[in-house]
């Protein structure tokens, strides 16, 4: 089958755990379609990932021109993925004038909504949860998960959240982190507690709840930990970081700017941070510091997703103090660190181990596919709201069109 998967943002693993989970959302469906092509709106930055070597195509492609129904149409994919529910919104309407039988699926990476709709309520000293229902974020994802035939979500929360507020099951497939469990290290060669300093914080910085958690950890919660452990620094690592956002290098608090191999810094660093206080999805610098042996000190926002059943044994606060006591907890006490340590090692492989999903996404996919019209016919609210956007978006989208000529 070919598949046609549109982007935004090219994929830049090096730059954010949504360009991991993309990659390997895009290796899993390789099983299915070894006729890849990436349909990218925005041009390639010096951080983007090279598919020339394993073989999938690029092509730039144009929102609100009629250049895309031409591209499209000749390559008649089988599978459309969006990475982001924005491409659908821009897309969607031209996918289904000019190849229906196309299986549509969405790649949420988090949901915008959510997240929005905690920025929100973190602004105004509200309960998210009172926003959702009006958060125009959320609605308009919504939408868009109702008009694709398959929504990829890649936190358990988060889909069980959208089972709450009644979207349909048959709508929606759980595909976390997909991890390979042999690249897990054995601790015997990882450097050991007494051999590793400092705390870490790894995220990309065009991305706003990380600016925000750092900002209110360092104002917030780093005197308190730094007033009793005087010897130790604070790293911060990430891309697109800029002295803006840059506070509190002078309470030893350094910036290194960003890291294309997160492996060395992580296996040296004691304790990894993440102070989140708004966001969605999974969180990449949890996992990746799980994978070195690096336990973590989050909040309920960092850590969702992310336990399951599994306790979290120091590495979850419930509140300021909470979280200072943690990190000073798991940074001085080798046996706490130590059973942290073992409890992310056993999280990836009972939780993100690529081999308990990828059969079942395959499957999945396949299943929808050969019975796609009666799974449309039970989506009539997806049907519903195709036939109301493609009124509004596609004329909207011809007119922006007519006024750029």
């Amino acid at each position: 089958m070919k598949l046609l998967a549109l982007v935004n943002q090219w994929p830049e693993p090096t730059s954010s755990a949504a360009g991991q989970h993309f990659l390997q959302v895009l290796d899993v469906l390789s099983g299915i379609s070894t006729d890849i092509t990436i349909g990218h709106t925005a041009d390639l930055g010096p951080r983007a990932f090279d598919f020339t070597h394993n073989g999938i195509r690029s092509q730039k492609v144009l929102i609100n021109d009629t250049q895309f129904d031409r591209f499209i149409g000749e390559l008649q994919p089988d599978i459309v993925l969006f990475d982001r529910f924005m491409l659908e919104e821009q897309f969607g309407w031209r996918v289904n004038e000019q190849c229906s039988n196309a299986l549509r699926i969405l790649n949420t990476e988090d949901l915008h909504g959510l997240r929005a709709a905690r920025e929100e309520a973190l602004k105004y000293d509200k309960n998210w949860l009172d926003l959702v229902d009006s958060n125009s974020v959320m609605l308009r994802e919504l939408a868009s998960l109702y008009r694709c035939d398959l929504t990829l979500v890649i936190s358990d929360f988060e889909y069980h959240f959208l089972k709450r507020i009644d979207v349909p099951e048959r709508l929606l497939h759980y595909v976390p982190f997909l991890l390979e469990v042999a690249d897990i290290p054995e601790p015997s060669g990882l450097p050991t507690f007494s051999e590793r300093r400092d705390f870490i914080f790894i995220g990309n910085f065009r991305h706003k709840p990380n600016v925000d958690a750092v900002n209110y950890f360092v104002s917030e919660l780093w005197p308190g930990i730094k007033k009793q452990l005087c010897q130790a620094n604070f790293h911060i690592y990430g891309a697109y970081s800029n002295s803006g956002q840059r506070i509190g290098e002078a309470l030893d608090v350094i910036w290194h700017g960003a890291v294309d191999h997160t492996d060395e810094v992580l296996s040296k660093s004691k304790v990894n941070i993440v102070p989140l206080r708004f966001g969605a999805g999974l969180k990449g610098k949890v996992v990746e510091a799980m994978m070195k042996g690096t336990p973590s000190v989050m909040t309920q926002v960092g850590a969702e997703g992310v336990f399951g059943t599994v306790k979290p044994n120091d590495m979850l606060a419930f509140d300021n103090e909470d979280f200072i006591q943690k990190a000073i907890k798991l940074y001085t006490d080798e046996a706490s660190w130590q059973a942290a340590q073992q409890v992310g090692f056993e999280i990836i492989k009972s939780r993100f181990d690529k081999t308990l999903f990828e059969n079942a996404l395959i499957d999945r996919i396949q299943g929808i596919k050969e019975q796609l019209l009666s799974h449309r016919k039970s989506n009539i609210t997806g049907a519903m709201l195709q036939q109301n956007d493609k009124s509004s978006t596609k004329y909207m989208s011809k007119w922006i069109e007519a006024k750029n000529r």
